[in-house]
């Protein structure tokens, strides 16, 4: 990642809808033009031969480097939305808890029982699997996991 001071040089910060734009004209680059392609729900760009999230180009350039095992959160969910007060800076952890609760229609922490017709719950409490319990539907058991999240943290 390039430094604050060279990712400055490089793009101008839209504040309003949270985007970079090039600073100076160059190449393939044009003074003014928005910067990025949609990849992955993210918007990145490719720079010096890597690619690159614009939610971290735009972090280091308010706040400098990202710490190891850091990573940026949109606080919203929506990975496009690059606004500087939509972004946090949090462990992989508390990032993995951002997420949505339904990924690719399941359920974290619930899954069906291979050879029964129940519903089983499950929680991650400081690296060691918690079982929850057995439940006769998946709403039940997602409520339990939710109970848990709340006393887990």
């Amino acid at each position: 990642m390039p430094t604050q001071l060279e990712l400055r040089a490089l793009f101008v910060y839209d504040g309003i809808y949270g985007g970079l734009v090039w600073r100076h004209s160059k190449r393939k680059q044009r003074s003014g033009k928005t910067v990025g392609t949609h990849r992955r729900g993210y918007i990145n760009l490719h720079l010096n031969g890597r690619y690159l999230y614009i939610h971290r180009i735009i972090w280091v350039m308010h706040f400098g480097p990202i710490p190891k095992h850091k990573v940026i959160d949109h606080i919203n969910g929506i990975k496009d939305d690059n606004r500087i007060e939509n972004l946090r800076l949090v462990s992989v952890i508390e990032n993995n808890r951002n997420m949505s609760w339904h990924r690719a229609g399941k359920a974290r922490g619930v899954r069906k029982q291979a050879n029964a017709s129940t519903w089983m719950a499950r929680i991650r409490v400081k690296g060691e699997q918690k079982y929850l319990g057995s439940f006769k539907t998946k709403k039940e058991a997602i409520h339990a996991r939710q109970l848990a999240e709340q006393r887990y943290g």
